[in-house]
């Protein structure tokens, strides 16, 4: 394949790849609980004998967005609202630990605290 058909097609991957972090963060900007994802994008030359102006670009992800937002009042009496790195531990349907920010708790007629989507609270 030529190097300039592949430089171009790996710029094209790496762009499709952060629309995809970027439409994830869009889709879920009004998801309770939701943190957007952060990412970063680097250059570096193309190593080999090729002309030097050629670069090649790679989207990493740096990290979760833990700024501080506008809480949500509900008169719940269950309801959290999780304040910086924190997760509330589920139990999901496999059976596996899992982890969630959404704070919207209740009781099941067995005394279990559970989320909304009736995941078991374990921690």
């Amino acid at each position: 394949m030529d190097k300039l058909l592949f430089t171009s097609m790996t710029g094209a991957t790496r762009a499709m790849q952060s629309q995809a972090i970027d439409a994830n963060n869009l889709a879920n900007v009004d998801t309770i609980g939701f943190k957007g994802d952060l990412q970063r994008a680097t250059s570096f030359a193309v190593q080999g004998d090729v002309f030097s102006s050629r670069v090649m670009t790679q989207v990493e992800p740096v990290g979760i967005d833990f700024s501080k937002c506008a809480l949500i009042t509900t008169d719940r009496d269950l309801d959290v609202a999780i304040q910086g790195e924190g997760w509330l531990v589920v139990t999901d349907a496999s059976g596996n630990e899992a982890f969630t920010r959404s704070g919207e708790l209740l009781i099941d007629a067995n005394g279990m605290m559970r989320t909304r989507d009736n995941l078991p609270v374990v921690g």
